[in-house]
């Protein structure tokens, strides 16, 4: 892991989600119990497949696994995202990436707010 985060050898199914986050979880987060997980399946992505995996109630220790849409490789350069990732978690400014796989990415949650075109251009938050 001398990235800072694991490369997995795994190939997520977009149409089995909750199967696929625990595959991840088996490596991201060996000592939780998978009898406990709880899932939130995102809905908000137009072309990835966003699930965030959970322990009990508390959602700020979610692990997010998202399987990139398909072919969007062709638009999106992925080494870039990756490194945009690790400069922004080291910024203290975006979440930690935990494991990379042939499809998808695996980082921490960040709770927030979704920015809408009127309060991205606000005085208090665009600086």
């Amino acid at each position: 892991m001398e990235s800072g985060y694991l490369k997995l050898d795994l190939q997520l199914d977009e149409n089995r989600l909750e199967e696929g986050a625990l595959a991840v979880l088996k490596h991201v987060r060996p000592e939780w119990d998978v009898s406990n997980v709880k899932f939130k399946v995102f809905t908000d992505g137009i072309s990835n497949k966003l699930i965030g995996a959970y322990l009990g109630d508390n959602k700020r220790n979610m692990i997010l696994v998202r399987i990139f849409g398909n072919k969007t490789e062709l638009i999106i350069n992925r080494a870039q995202e990756l490194k945009a990732f690790q400069v922004l978690y080291e910024a203290g400014c975006g979440p930690q990436l935990y494991a990379t796989f042939k499809n998808g990415i695996s980082y921490g949650f960040m709770p927030g707010s979704i920015l809408s075109t009127e309060t991205v251009r606000s005085e208090k938050l665009y600086p």
